[in-house]
């Protein structure tokens, strides 16, 4: 199992988080921040709220169950209050052509949003990807104009490998394009890519 110990982060706003492995006995407690999430910054995530709804913590529970049991997958979950305020997950490659690969996903609760704990976590999962025996390459998505999202992305690494345009058609009939992007974990990233360490950066 992917299970990390709990560790207290304070972030560069001085705010300070338990950040530990999701519990899928914990799930429905994050039901909260991830709706108001999708109610406030409907415009980024792939859901809509009403979906979220009937999805339910069960659901999530199963999501996250699938999470701590594959050994190539992680999930953080960031605490404060009792409450679930960030988390950030890692799934890996499922057939063994692509065990080298994996996805990484992040949300943020709103009011916590610009403290640091974004980048946090990233580091976290990039770091646990680094050390992983297996783990290549991390990949993302994240819409065009999720300007600050993106600009993140970039400073971690990251590099845009395609633009799939209107990948999104939103509930008032416009449409978004979406960045497929990554970043390797090992010091032999191909040309015009970056490889992400705990150290920092490398790479053309």
């Amino acid at each position: 199992m992917a299970t990390v110990q709990p560790m207290q982060v304070t972030l560069r706003s001085g705010h300070a988080v338990t950040i530990r492995s999701g519990d899928p006995a914990e799930a429905p407690h994050a039901l909260p921040y991830l709706l108001e999430m999708h109610r406030q910054e409907p415009q980024f995530l792939l859901a809509e709220a009403d979906e979220l709804e009937q999805d339910g913590g069960a659901k999530l529970a199963e999501r996250w169950t699938k999470l701590r049991d594959d050994p190539r997958s992680v999930h953080f979950v960031a605490w404060a209050d009792g409450e679930v305020v960030g988390d950030a997950m890692f799934q890996g490659g499922a057939k063994r052509r692509v065990y080298h690969t994996g996805w990484l996903g992040v949300g943020i609760r709103p009011a916590w949003q610009g403290r640091g704990l974004g980048r946090t976590l990233m580091e976290l999962l990039l770091g646990w990807a680094s050390s992983h025996p297996e783990i290549e390459r991390v990949q993302l998505k994240v819409y065009c104009d999720n300007h600050r999202a993106v600009a993140m992305y970039r400073s971690m690494g990251f590099v845009e490998e395609c633009r799939s345009v209107r990948a999104f058609r939103l509930a008032d009939g416009t449409y978004a394009d979406e960045f497929s992007m990554c970043v390797y974990v090992k010091p032999d990233a191909p040309e015009g890519f970056r490889c992400y360490s705990p150290g920092g950066l490398a790479g053309q």
